[in-house]
């Protein structure tokens, strides 16, 4: 019995013995696998930075024939150059539009600044404008903005006509009320000013 004792407390000491170094083995191994795993992911994730970037230096030959494409055709005069002041784009927006209706023979009501409002990656910079007259000078008005440079963009049109009597006993004039923003889009930087 005694041999037998001894053989079962063998047995325990062992199984024991095994648990212990088990559960030593998986403290040790814990953390280890832990900073395996985070140190795997880093990698994925600075190899991912990697290919963008060589994505970046395998276009540059393509960015330049682009930029030099776009200064032959001459479309840099298609948006405001790269640094002008939110005042200024809209004081030239005002004058343009101002002059476009007085051009057109319609009567300007007002026209007023909307204020450059950032979106993401760019800046909305225009004016608000009211006008009236016949129906052929509003349209040589929009006419005439559309083919300015740099462009514009003319949002949230609302027309809505309107008679007017010029002399007691003449035919009634048919006008149009005009309401309209005309803006324009200006990249920003990352402190978000218009650049």
């Amino acid at each position: 019995m005694n041999t037998f004792m001894n053989k079962h407390r063998r047995l325990a000491s062992w199984g024991l013995l095994v648990g212990v170094v088990l559960l030593l083995g998986s403290l040790v191994a814990g953390p280890l696998l832990d900073h395996h795993d985070k140190y795997r992911f880093e990698l994925l994730r600075d190899g991912r930075t990697l290919q963008r970037f060589q994505s970046i230096a395998a276009s540059r030959g393509l960015l330049e024939a682009t930029n030099q494409q776009f200064q032959e055709r001459g479309l840099s005069q298609w948006v405001f150059p790269v640094g002008t002041e939110p005042s200024v784009i809209e004081l030239d927006i005002q004058r343009r539009v101002s002059e476009a209706i007085s051009a057109a023979k319609a009567q300007v009501r007002s026209i007023a600044p909307l204020g450059a409002q950032a979106r993401s990656g760019y800046a909305v910079i225009g004016v608000r404008a009211n006008f009236s007259g016949s129906m052929p000078a509003v349209m040589e008005s929009i006419d005439r903005l559309e083919v300015n440079m740099p462009v514009l963009v003319i949002q949230d049109f609302r027309i809505s006509p309107s008679l007017i009597r010029s002399r007691p006993n003449a035919p009634d004039e048919q006008l149009a009320e005009v309401q309209m923003s005309v803006v324009t889009f200006v990249p920003v930087n990352t402190e978000g000013s218009a650049q």
